[in-house]
């Protein structure tokens, strides 16, 4: 498959697994939302910033392993991702790379969630935001 004909299919399956969130996504008032990629529907921000919350089940983690990573993007999700696929390939038996299954639940959950719209996964959106325009116009999809 071309290079051209990879970015069509990708666009095409995009858009049928965001179509059923239409209705779903609404943004509100004072609520953070993004709309990187104009056909997508828009989408209120996991925690306002697109990161895992820093109180929540990964506040220990996250001073211990990530407290460098600036909150906001997913940074802090992907740190501890990281340190996640760390304690799994190390052997140690200290526990200095333990990360605990609430925290893992919660990154996963994010990660999860912020895949469910690609306005969610605002790095991505930026990324794919001059190819999605290009390549995944639901109106030439849909023949209008």
């Amino acid at each position: 498959m071309g290079l051209l004909s990879w970015r069509v299919a990708a666009c095409i399956a995009l858009v049928l697994c965001m179509l059923p969130q239409q209705g779903r996504m609404q943004a509100t008032g004072s609520k953070a939302t993004s709309q990187e990629i104009a056909f997508a529907p828009s989408a209120e921000l996991i925690n306002g910033n697109d990161d895992v919350t820093i109180e929540g089940n990964c506040a220990p983690e996250i001073k211990q392993l990530c407290s460098d990573v600036t909150a906001g993007e997913g940074r802090i999700a992907d740190c501890l991702s990281d340190q996640i696929t760390e304690s799994e390939m190390a052997d140690s038996e200290d526990g200095t790379g333990a990360i605990s299954d609430a925290c893992r639940e919660e990154v996963y959950q994010f990660k999860i969630t912020r895949n469910a719209n690609i306005n969610l996964n605002i790095p991505l959106a930026k990324a794919c935001k001059v190819d999605a325009d290009k390549f995944c116009n639901v109106t030439w999809f849909f023949g209008y």
